[in-house]
């Protein structure tokens, strides 16, 4: 064997076995690489445009300043500049994520604002979708509520009532959501970042819930339940959602500070 090996030249040895085998995996390697490539390329194309976003974030601070006296600007602490220009660049197609990073920056560099400015709102900014951006700013002013409920159903064989859909509203339809059939997790997410909350007291008016419960929504989801109760809730602003609200959702910087 030994023998033959040393009188088979390595170039036939490539050509009859190897070759094949190199060609065969370079196919699909090619094949794989062109795949990655290709799903990476709108990620590709973001990280590229990084520079660009930072630019067009410093157009919208602009405008967003533009009736601030140049005088009173100061720099944001780095704590907060830092986090926000970094999400800013990777917010750009999102107008409303876009718009609370800006306001956020701008709170942070004039008085009136700055002193109120919580490190941590960069970082909630960062976990919210457009969506509940849209929920969050429609919400009414801190100590009034929007209805939501809870829905429970029987289940055959088994004692007891059992949840069958939780926070069911209609903000989110109200609120123009892309998504509104996910209001359940986007009141679930508010009230983790401690911006909202479901208190144990409620004080919203009962016709505001047969409005939810007059929604084709609400039909299909009870439609095929023998027998479901309906729990009474509500859903609102807590008062660091109030402040945090309060920076990142500002319109007007001027009414908060006055020109020298």
């Amino acid at each position: 064997m030994e023998e033959f090996i040393k009188q088979v030249p390595i170039k036939d040895i490539y050509e009859d076995g190897v070759k094949p085998i190199v060609k065969a995996f370079g196919n699909s390697a090619t094949l794989l690489s062109r795949t990655i490539n290709a799903a990476l390329e709108p990620i590709h194309k973001w990280v590229l445009q990084k520079e660009y976003n930072i630019e067009e974030a410093k157009i919208l601070l602009q405008k967003k300043l533009e009736n601030i006296d140049p005088d009173i600007i100061t720099p944001p602490e780095s704590y907060i500049g830092l986090p926000v220009l970094r999400a800013l660049a990777d917010s750009m197609d999102s107008e409303e994520l876009r718009i609370m990073y800006t306001n956020l920056l701008a709170s942070s560099m004039v008085p009136g604002t700055k002193e109120n400015v919580h490190p941590s709102y960069a970082n909630i900014i960062k976990q919210l979708s457009p969506d509940e951006v849209r929920i969050f700013k429609i919400l009414p002013k801190f100590g009034r509520h929007v209805p939501i409920i809870d829905i429970s159903k029987t289940i055959k064989n088994r004692e007891g009532l059992f949840l069958h859909y939780r926070n069911l509203s209609i903000i989110g339809y109200e609120a123009n959501c892309k998504y509104p059939q996910n209001i359940s997790q986007y009141i679930d997410n508010l009230c983790r970042l401690g911006i909202a909350e479901i208190p144990d007291l409620y004080g919203v008016e009962n016709w505001r819930y047969e409005r939810i419960k007059d929604t084709d929504y609400f039909k299909s989801i009870v439609r095929d339940l023998k027998y479901f109760e309906i729990t009474k809730k509500c859903f609102g602003l807590t008062s660091f959602g109030n402040e945090f609200r309060q920076i990142c959702s500002v319109c007007d910087l001027s009414a908060k500070t006055a020109k020298k």
